[in-house]
């Protein structure tokens, strides 16, 4: 399987990529719980070691706001 290292560059480059894609827009994601773990930790400036300190739920809604000079994290695990 893929390492948690390897997820994170492959979050980070799909990352940039929406930013610069759909800069302002609202965007739907759907992932598997490894990929929202690392998004979320990447986005709270969190290590990777930190990975299973979150508890992704199965078919769970996490909300994020991105402005140009920060991110917030609005909600994690609605149901």
């Amino acid at each position: 399987g893929e390492s948690i290292d390897d997820m994170d560059k492959r979050i980070k480059t799909f990352y940039q990529s929406i930013l610069k894609k759909y800069s302002g827009k609202t965007l739907i994601i759907v992932s598997h719980a490894g990929p929202i773990r690392v998004l979320l930790l990447n986005l709270l400036g969190s290590d990777l070691n930190k990975f299973w300190s979150l508890n992704i739920g199965c078919g769970s809604i996490s909300k994020v706001l991105i402005s140009k000079n920060h991110s917030i994290i609005s909600n994690i695990n609605l149901s």
